[in-house]
């Protein structure tokens, strides 16, 4: 059972303190391995996961059979926002990106405390349509943004939710992520690394110029971000 008053999770530790402690005692602390799903795709969902360490990606399927990732979350959110809708599953798929832990709540008694608090509902519905100007951004990306601007925003995603400058990634995933091949993903690290942005390692990427990699995104990242911190945060 979650009995600490500051959870590492921003979405948590926006709550009032009456709704916190309406949620704590259905809290318990899991970790989260590489690949660990957390939302299976048209499979009713059991649990919602606050993460308060590592990243999870949400992906869609292409009509060609293949993945696509569509936003991620970290410490800021939680993984199983469509039963903020009162809905009990989704036809996407959620999975951990990279390790670290999470704080889980039966679906059950999410959706018992919301009925009991408005106060609950509403910040936790403010925090579904930061997931929804997300994914429309990220839409923009896929349809507007060069390969190098795509990985910028990623990488910037991805930094934010990092615990320091070291990202584990391969180049396979962010193929998934970006929407490209891999052979455009290892174009477009080269290049950003030629200019000092990143520096590439074996199984990661070291952010080195987050200022330089935020021009090159442009306004593809920092919207949803900024709304977070207007309507959730405040």
């Amino acid at each position: 059972m979650f009995r600490s008053t500051s959870p590492h999770n921003l979405l948590l530790r926006s709550l009032a303190p009456e709704d916190l402690h309406r949620l704590a005692p259905h809290l318990e602390i899991v970790s989260l391995n590489s690949e660990d799903v957390l939302v299976q795709p048209n499979i009713s969902i059991d649990y919602a996961y606050f993460i308060e360490k590592g990243m999870a990606s949400v992906v869609t399927m292409t009509p060609a059979g293949g993945s696509l990732e569509i936003s991620n979350i970290g410490r800021e959110g939680m993984a199983g926002e469509c039963l903020l809708l009162d809905l009990d599953q989704t036809p996407l798929r959620t999975f951990v990106q990279m390790t670290g832990s999470a704080l889980r709540i039966r679906a059950e008694a999410l959706k018992e405390a919301m009925d009991e608090s408005g106060s609950l509902r509403r910040k936790l519905l403010r925090y579904a349509h930061i997931v929804m100007m997300q994914t429309a951004e990220t839409a923009v990306a896929l349809a507007r943004n060069t390969v190098n601007q795509r990985l910028a925003r990623w990488l910037l995603l991805s930094h934010d939710r990092a615990d320091g400058d070291e990202i584990p990634m391969t180049h396979e995933r962010l193929a998934l992520a970006l929407g490209v091949r891999r052979s455009g993903v290892t174009v477009a690290m080269a290049e950003l690394e030629a200019e000092h942005m990143i520096k590439s390692r074996r199984g990661k990427i070291i952010v080195r110029d987050r200022g330089k990699l935020i021009d090159i995104a442009g306004g593809s990242y920092g919207r949803s971000e900024t709304e977070y911190r207007r309507v959730v945060s405040a």
